[in-house]
């Protein structure tokens, strides 16, 4: 961060299968800056991805689109959507050509409003116009409320407590050029479906938590101070805190399509604790990667004492490669928040329990 004074880091595409020394062929980069899935979002609308190579004023335009179906009479003759809303965003940053690195790759997120609705069991083909962009332009998909994603309908990822009195899923859509998802005819029920068996195992009511516009979000409110809309939505929720049996789970909304899978599990924060130590791990400068199972490797950094003229000549070693040093007391926050947790669940920690180099020494 020092030397971007912004994200420091960016991604790395792969081959198909994630094996860094597969080809990057035509076909991979065409996936990549084109379109690359299409997901429900409810009310009418679904979304499109569409990497870099999309052609922004293009994407915006009613007649880029065409919705087609063998299966479904109402796309015979091909549907264009009535509404389009776009939200695009840097994806990636390419590194060089000066500071601040002027060369990125967008995401695009696309927003079609269908007066048809796609029909479960039923097969769609969308397809793009010529010069909508340099990747992808065509997608199939047979659409099913068990199958097709929803990413807003949002749920708990890493999953829930069995005993937790608060498992929340939430509803709502802000989508860019195209605005606030507003359901000329909400949803009343949300389905939570056993992932393995496919079995409905609990159906709750979808209640309007917040309006958007309205500015009550946030911890202000509480205090009698002004709030705020940080999400821009309409915000359903579908209280399923009466689910407790232990297994992997997705919500349905009909017409709405389905969410990610989560899990009920007693040890369901078990991979984040994990993910969250091995993140800190990695931003420490001084200290290789040797003794761990890291599939990387790295030389321990900044192992030589430098002099800091602001800090009285002391030598530093080591420290931590997120320092932005906009605020250096943020370092020591964590240390405090780790050792807060440990005070109070010392038994959810052991010796050992860790993958890095002091471990299993008492």
């Amino acid at each position: 961060s020092p030397i971007s004074g912004g994200r420091g880091g960016t991604s790395v595409v792969y081959g198909a299968d994630g094996d860094p020394n597969d080809a990057i062929d035509d076909e991979l980069v065409g996936a990549v800056m084109g379109l690359r899935d299409i997901n429900m979002v409810g009310g009418g609308w679904m979304r499109l991805t569409i990497g870099g190579g999309g052609i922004l004023e293009t994407l915006k335009v009613s007649a880029t689109y065409t919705i087609t179906s063998d299966d479904d009479a109402d796309f015979a003759d091909g549907l264009q959507p009535s509404a389009v809303g776009v939200r695009s965003y840097t994806e990636t940053v390419v590194p060089g050509f000066g500071y601040p690195y002027p060369r990125r790759l967008s995401r695009n997120d696309v927003y079609l409003k269908l007066d048809s609705p796609l029909k479960t069991g039923k097969t769609y083909t969308i397809t793009l116009v010529d010069g909508a962009t340099t990747g992808r332009r065509e997608w199939t998909l047979t659409y099913s409320d068990d199958v097709t994603l929803n990413p807003h309908l949002k749920v708990n990822q890493e999953g829930y407590l069995p005993a937790s009195k608060d498992k929340l899923v939430f509803l709502g859509a802000w989508m860019g050029s195209a605005g606030t998802l507003i359901f000329d005819d909400p949803p009343t029920e949300c389905v939570v479906v056993a992932t393995h068996t496919g079995e409905s195992v609990l159906t709750a009511p979808i209640t309007l938590r917040h309006a958007a516009g309205t500015e009550d979000e946030g911890a202000f409110p509480a205090w009698s101070k002004p709030g705020a809309d940080f999400s821009r939505e309409d915000v359903y929720t579908c209280d399923i805190s009466a689910l407790q049996d232990e297994g992997e789970y997705f919500v349905r909304i009909p017409g709405m399509g389905r969410s990610y899978a989560f899990k009920i599990d007693a040890d369901v924060y078990q991979r984040a604790f994990r993910v969250a130590m091995r993140g800190l791990f990695y931003q420490r400068a001084g200290q290789a990667f040797d003794e761990t199972n890291s599939a990387y490797r790295r030389e321990a950094g900044h192992v030589e004492p430098v002099r800091i003229p602001y800090m009285d000549d002391k030598s530093i070693i080591g420290g931590h490669y997120d320092a932005g040093d906009y605020n250096p007391r943020a370092h020591y926050e964590v240390v405090y928040d780790l050792m807060m947790v440990y005070d109070l669940y010392a038994a959810k920690f052991y010796d050992g329990q860790l993958d890095i180099p002091e471990k299993a020494n008492g």
